[in-house]
């Protein structure tokens, strides 16, 4: 079979994208080489290549890109730093992937959930990484390097990371993972597995919820499955148990100090927020509205622990409601066709962005924007439907 050169040109795209989403750690880490830049501008090049030569579809969602742009060229004199320019610039590379490759991109997607599974299995067993995360700090000239000493923290749990830069971003990966596919119960599973040996807390939360839901309201579990589920999780148990009970103990105890806020973890999250409203308060109208990327970074070494309070702090009122309004439109849809259930998922990526940087790195930003742009595309033909048949029962009323 001879493929057409859109069709190559669809491949050699796909290849790009996963190495700006999952290559990038490994050789930024072992090899000191930063290829984002270059990886960005030919994912840009190529994307605007394949809309200029497809037939031309008016979209929805189409306005999003554009005003990202537009405001990225408005906001960056007078911002501090391009520290999290990928705020507005990650907008367009999850829009042109999405709109062109995104089928394709789902199938992928979970195999590497898949590989990343195995490689995190294999970490938490050995207590060592694949490799060794290493972060630059741009503002103090000096890098981190983030093993399994530095993730596990004081209570020196191991978290696995998988083929990310850190466990967090392998948690936020699974969130996003598990609300694109809330419907595949394989999926779900292995999202709560990766997140566990993560020991990333919040996405073991979040995951959970979104397996529950899905049991209770499509309940399409059949006996051979609850037989295969129960069974995989037993040995995946088993296994951890007998090799690392300590780490098994550790996590457990990680888990339940969640919601505790006098742990210090929680202490320094809320003193984060705290500093971070004062800053926001603190800026004059020009900050408030395009914001001033990096200048929280700089003068306290770390994100404010909080999408929101991030957004506000980096690119202002604006980019706030570049990012939220979107979320509210697909809410609108939802509750309008009377999709409950559905809204929780949206209710959950708000709630996760009030205690996280969700939109941050390449790999995150990238599927937060493409999880928004399935839900907008999707509820919005439901709730074209959903109206249409509304219509067509009014009109048969009334005939």
């Amino acid at each position: 079979m001879i493929l057409s050169k859109n069709k190559k040109l669809k491949i050699l795209y796909l290849f790009i994208l996963l190495c700006y989403l999952f290559l990038d750690p490994f050789l930024r880490s072992v090899y000191s080489l930063n290829i984002i830049p270059y990886l960005v501008v030919i994912i840009l090049f190529i994307g605007i290549y394949l809309k200029l030569n497809e037939q031309k579809v008016k979209r929805d969602i189409d306005i999003i890109p554009v005003l990202s742009i537009t405001l990225l060229i408005i906001s960056f004199l007078n911002w501090e730093s391009f520290y999290n320019v990928s705020t507005y610039l990650g907008i367009p590379i999850a829009y042109l992937v999405y709109i062109h490759i995104r089928k394709e991109l789902k199938i992928v997607l979970k195999s590497f959930l898949f590989i990343n599974l195995i490689i995190c299995l294999n970490e938490f067993l050995s207590n060592s990484y694949l490799f060794d995360s290493v972060i630059i700090d741009q503002f103090r000239n000096s890098s981190t390097l983030l093993d399994t000493k530095f993730s596990g923290g004081l209570t020196g749990v191991i978290r696995a990371k998988g083929l990310c830069f850190g466990p967090t971003t392998l948690g936020l990966f699974c969130i996003s993972m598990s609300l694109l596919n809330r419907d595949n119960l394989i999926i779900l599973i292995s999202c709560i597995a990766a997140s566990f040996l993560a020991n990333s807390r919040l996405a073991i939360i979040v995951v959970t919820i979104l397996l529950l839901i899905h049991l209770f309201d499509k309940f399409r579990l059949n006996k051979i499955w609850v037989l295969t589920i129960v069974s995989l999780n037993v040995i995946l148990i088993s296994i951890i148990n007998k090799s690392s009970s300590d780490n098994i103990e550790i996590s457990k105890s990680r888990i339940f100090q969640t919601f505790d806020i006098s742990t210090s973890n929680n202490e320094s999250r809320i003193e984060f927020w705290d500093k971070a409203f004062n800053m926001y308060m603190d800026y004059n109208i020009v900050e408030k509205l395009i914001g001033n990327n990096g200048f929280y970074k700089k003068k306290y070494y770390n994100n404010p622990e909080s999408g929101w309070l991030s957004i506000f702090l980096d690119v202002g009122f604006f980019g706030f409601l570049l990012y939220f309004i979107p979320l509210g439109l697909i809410l609108f849809y939802q509750y309008k066709t009377k999709s409950y259930i559905d809204m929780l998922s949206i209710f959950l990526v708000i709630t996760v962005m009030l205690v996280v940087t969700f939109h941050l790195s390449a790999l995150n930003n990238f599927m937060y924007w493409f999880l928004v742009f399935t839900f907008l595309e999707n509820e919005k033909i439901k709730y074209q439907y959903y109206s249409s048949i509304k219509k067509l029962m009014i009109k048969n009323v009334y005939a």
